[in-house]
């Protein structure tokens, strides 16, 4: 057995990393991200005086916020435009290091569902971003 939460398999946020791989677009400044790999239950409660759960498929999405240049602004919004209705599916990964400098990427199809420009006063504009999966995460 193998020990868990090892100070050297902590995830260093500066080492995050969001590409696009379907535009090669990598996106380094990264805070506050949020994974969720989820799906709705139905319950139906039995005569035997239990409960089934009912799961739905996957409803995954990741969303943080990031510090963005001009470039990276204008590629995002071009993300919210639909075309013939459906918003562009692209292929994204993300890439976690942790202290002891090993990697895990996670990568899943989504599509751009928010963003959001947050005025710091810092002088750096940070923006909200939220991507809805539109099938299976794969974690490798």
């Amino acid at each position: 057995m193998s020990d868990v939460g090892l100070q050297k398999n902590f995830v260093d946020t500066q080492d995050s990393v969001l590409t696009n791989l379907t535009d090669s677009l990598t996106y380094i400044q990264l805070t506050d991200l949020m994974t969720d790999i989820d799906s709705n239950v139905t319950k139906h409660q039995l005569t035997d005086d239990t409960i089934d759960n009912i799961f739905s498929l996957r409803m995954n999405s990741i969303q943080g916020n990031m510090w963005v240049t001009n470039p990276e602004w204008a590629a995002l919004v071009l993300l919210t435009v639909d075309v013939d209705g459906i918003r562009p599916i692209k292929s994204w990964e993300l890439k976690l290091v942790d202290q002891s400098n090993t990697s895990v990427t996670t990568t899943f199809n989504a599509q751009m569902k928010t963003l959001r420009p947050i005025d710091t006063g810092i002088g750096a504009v940070k923006l909200f971003f939220r991507l809805e999966g539109t099938d299976t995460v794969v974690v490798a």
